[in-house]
């Protein structure tokens, strides 16, 4: 069966070229607290994938496919803007239906639309290889399957207009048959704003919605969120996002507390199958240290079926937490630093929304936020 594994990371940004920064430049700043390199990471460690995505031409909707994979700067991403086709606008217009659908405050002007190159095998693959076309496949006839709920892009970006570029887009497919996908994003959080910030006055979304945390408004005010989508190879679409929570008065005079919900939901299209959602995230290097306050869940879960479940944090008598449907499986990772956590959702499911929750808290030095590098990644199989 053909494996499909999509990241999303979050970090700050690399003002360059993909060509013009090296290998071990972006290595060094979205490596994880473990030191374990993603299948796209040790790729381009190994030179396996290109650097060089040639950019759409006049009236060209999709980009040509690349062989193995590739890795792009955001800086290189605006040869690829196709938000004001018609493609483009139905693809916006797929995933703010989603996102209202779900509470999300969204507007169609509120986002950009980036249309990527699909990841096809060797031209030849020699014994025991795969077929060149295994990840791709008709894009009319997969859309046909997917209940009316995905835009027409078979691997694109949707995000928002206001948010910095994202800063790393990557894809390898290994010779097994397995494509991972990558995309590194600027985040962190900024107390007391209720909206996304943008450098210029223009069209924002709330982050206030039905999905929002429950939660004191005395004690925990909100510091900033995204939602996003990501989609590779026609395979599925996964919606993710993260918002961030100050804790007013958290009783430590020398410290400031932020907490950190991150969310995600996926949903295979045509003959694929979800496996695998994951929501993880940790600190970014060089920036403040953190101290850990709280975390949910607590543990692995496992129920079999779809239930409601709460993930929250408890800092200074202040809850704050979001209800998430758990379905099958979840599992956690949590790590010795503080901020490295994670919850993967584990099963195998067709054409079903599927979701993924995780709240962490975490301190500061007075004066000073918290900057994370989040990660969101995905599996599909044919």
């Amino acid at each position: 069966m053909a494996a499909l594994l999509v990241a999303l990371t979050v970090l700050h940004p690399i003002h360059a070229t993909a060509s013009d920064t090296t290998a071990s430049d972006i290595l060094a700043r979205v490596t994880p607290p473990d030191g374990q390199l993603d299948p796209v990471l040790s790729a381009l460690a190994a030179g396996r994938i290109t650097t060089h995505v040639q950019p759409l031409a006049a009236g060209q909707i999709t980009p040509d496919p690349v062989v193995n994979g590739y890795v792009l700067l955001g800086s290189d991403l605006d040869g690829f803007d196709i938000t004001h086709t018609p493609q483009g606008q139905a693809e916006i217009g797929a995933f703010v239906e989603r996102l209202r659908a779900r509470g999300e405050s969204a507007s169609m002007d509120a986002f950009l639309v980036f249309s990527l190159p699909d990841v096809k095998g060797e031209i030849d693959p020699g014994p025991g290889g795969i077929d060149p076309n295994d990840m791709r496949i008709d894009t009319s006839a997969v859309n046909a399957l997917t209940d009316g709920d995905g835009g027409p892009l078979s691997s694109a970006i949707v995000v928002p207009a206001c948010a910095p570029r994202p800063e790393l887009v990557g894809a390898v497919l290994s010779a097994a048959g397995e494509l991972m996908v990558k995309t590194t994003i600027q985040t962190a959080a900024k107390a007391g704003t209720m909206r996304v910030p943008c450098d210029n006055p223009q069209p924002t979304r709330s982050i206030n919605s039905a999905d929002d945390p429950t939660y004191d408004s005395d004690a925990w005010t909100p510091a900033g969120g995204l939602c996003w989508e990501r989609k590779q190879n026609n395979t599925a679409w996964f919606d993710p996002c993260h918002k961030w929570f100050h804790r007013t008065d958290d009783g430590n005079p020398d410290r400031s507390t932020y907490a950190l919900s991150q969310y995600g939901t996926g949903k295979s299209k045509g003959i694929y199958e979800l496996d695998e959602l994951e929501v993880q995230s940790w600190r970014e290097k060089g920036t403040p240290d953190q101290d850990w306050e709280d975390w949910s869940p607590r543990s692995d879960l496992e129920v079999g079926y779809c239930t409601t479940k709460t993930v929250g944090v408890n800092v200074a008598a202040a809850y704050i937490e979001q209800a998430a449907t758990l379905c099958e499986t979840w599992d956690i990772h949590k790590g010795e630093e503080p901020a490295d956590f994670a919850t993967r959702w584990r099963g195998d499911v067709a054409r079903s929304e599927r979701e993924t929750a995780m709240f962490i808290a975490t301190s500061v030095p007075n004066g000073y936020v918290p900057h994370d590098i989040v990660d969101y990644d995905y599996y599909a199989w044919s």
